[in-house]
Order: C-alpha cells, then structure tokens, then sequence
C-alpha cells in the first residue's frame, strides 16, 4: 500500500469518526446550551421575585447596623506581643480563663453600655415626637378655628349674595319665560309654514309595508317614507325606498 493509500485511509478514517461525534455529541450540547439558558432565565425570574428583594433589603439592613455597632464598640481582641526573658513565668489553665472571663466581662459591660445608650436615643426621640405631635395638634385646632370662622362669614355673604341672586334670577326667568313664550310660537308657525310647504311641494301616497304597518310615501321605487301621524297627516320623516326595498333610519 502507497503512502497516499495510507494517507487517504487516515483521511477517510478522521471524517468518519467526527461526523459520528459530531451526530451523537451536537444533541448532548444543545441540551446543555438549553438547559443554561433555562437556570439563566430562572435565576433572573427569582432575583425580581418580592421575596428575594426583601431578603436583599433585609441584608443590606443588618450590614448597617453591623458596621454601625463596629464604629461604637472598640476592638476587643487584641494581641500583644512583648519580648520576655528566655525564664519568663508560664501562665496557668486557671489564669488563662480568670483573664477570659474579664475580658468576656468588658465586652458585656460594653455591649450593655451600647445598649442603654440606644434606648436613651431612642426615648429622647419618642418624647422629641411627642412634643412636636402636640405642637402640631394645638396649630391645627387654633387653623380649624379659625377656618370655623371664616366658613361663618363667608355663608353670611353667601346667602346675602345667593338672595340677592334669586331676586335678579327670578327677574330674568320671567324675561326669558316670555322669550321662550315668544319664540315657541315662532317656531310653530314656522313649523306649520314648513308642513304646508311640504305638503304643497310632494304629493304622497298610502303604503303598506309589510312587518311595519302602513306608511306615506311620495315614491314606492325610490322614495322618501313618512310616519302618519294621529291625525293622518305627514310625519317626520323615517326611511326611503331604495330600488323598491323599504330601508328605515
């Protein structure tokens, strides 16, 4: 066999073996990419979550008050380091915990003082509040007084302004009232000229529309329709004929 036999089999060998990697690894990686992209979108669900936004609010409270307790108390372990002599006196089990027990003491004594303090802040602006809640209860009542006041004199100049109003009301309704009486019979004798006008103009004809009753009608192909009215005159007016079909308003 020839080195480009040989060569050509290698060849040959390498696409085959990626092309069977390639089919059965590309379905294992897009369920990985998948399953990635579905934490991705899961961890952004939970972090808009209200319970997550309250726990960080919670977190970022207590680191507050970590760091503000920090600056109250002083640092309480410390390590000294003195040169002795090489026969320096070894300290015993028993002196050990007496020095941890002081020590265990001050930091007590020191949390308790922390402590009082805060609770004198905190009853100071108690009574702080109180103070000002009173101040500001006494300003609102002498302000509502004085709106009572107020309110008062501005009803007397109301009602004397609403009676004078009625008077100047009742003057001009008896005005307009002989308008509206004028204008009315305007309107009818207009509305009259325009019946007649109408009725001298377009002659109409009775018609039977059926599922609607009887009409008046100046076309039975293209149209107007007319309501008769009590007096079997002309009505207003409520459809047209359209190529001989009826179409109503």
């Amino acid at each position: 066999m020839s080195d480009f036999d040989l060569s050509h089999l290698l060849d040959n060998i390498k696409t085959g073996i990626f092309s069977v990697l390639e089919k059965e690894l590309n379905p294992f990686f897009e369920i990985m990419k998948t399953n990635n992209a579905n934490i991705k979108a899961i961890e952004c669900i939970l972090k808009q979550m209200p319970e997550f936004k309250q726990l960080e609010k919670e977190n970022k409270e207590l680191k507050e008050i970590l760091a503000e307790k920090q600056d109250k108390i002083p640092d309480l372990i410390k390590l000294n380091i003195v040169e002795t002599s090489v026969r320096a006196e070894v300290i015993n089990e028993s002196e050990m915990y007496k020095n941890a027990n002081l020590t265990g003491k001050l930091v007590n004594k020191q949390l308790v003082d922390v402590v009082e303090e805060e609770a004198e802040e905190e009853a100071e602006a108690s009574e702080a509040e109180e103070e000002a809640e009173a101040e500001e209860e006494a300003s609102e009542a002498e302000a509502s007084e004085a709106e009572e006041e107020a309110e008062a004199e501005e009803e007397a100049e109301a009602e004397e302004e609403a009676s004078e109003a009625e008077e100047e009301a009742s003057e001009a309704a008896e005005e307009e009232a002989e308008e509206e009486a004028e204008e009315e019979e305007e309107e009818e004798e207009a509305s009259e000229a325009a019946e007649e006008e109408v009725e001298e103009e377009e002659e109409v004809s009775l018609v039977e529309i059926k599922g609607h009753g009887n009409f008046y009608t100046t076309n039975q192909v293209n149209g107007d329709i007319y309501k008769i009215d009590a007096d079997e005159e002309v009505g207003e007016q409520v459809g047209k004929f359209v190529s001989s079909i009826p179409v109503f308003f």
